[in-house]
């Protein structure tokens, strides 16, 4: 499936066991472990997203883009873009489906 079409899809093995499987637009295919729909929820709901929160908070008190002026600089702007395109790949390991989603939406 590589037609340019970014896909999370569902892959019943059978009743009980389900696959979340990420098509990237680019051709790439992840599939994630066969689990009951109770063990995706639980996995869901134990992802830790501290590091993650953490890294935003940071980016927000100290990045010179949100310092309280008339204009903010090119130069701030592009690299406060930067950054924030940046720190979504701290999720790719912690939650794949998540860094899947965003990753749509950033693009």
């Amino acid at each position: 499936m590589a037609d340019g079409i970014s896909r999370l899809l569902l892959k019943a093995e059978d009743k009980n066991l389900w696959s979340v499987i990420l098509h990237h637009a680019d051709g790439r295919t992840t599939a994630l472990p066969c689990v009951t729909p109770a063990e995706h929820l639980i996995a869901a709901s134990e992802i830790d997203y501290r590091p993650y929160r953490r890294e935003i908070q940071k980016l927000r008190e100290q990045h010179p883009f949100f310092e309280s002026c008339f204009e903010v600089s090119l130069d701030d702007f592009e690299d406060f873009v930067a950054e924030a395109l940046l720190l979504p790949s701290m999720l790719q390991e912690v939650d794949p489906v998540g860094y899947f989603v965003l990753e749509q939406l950033l693009d």
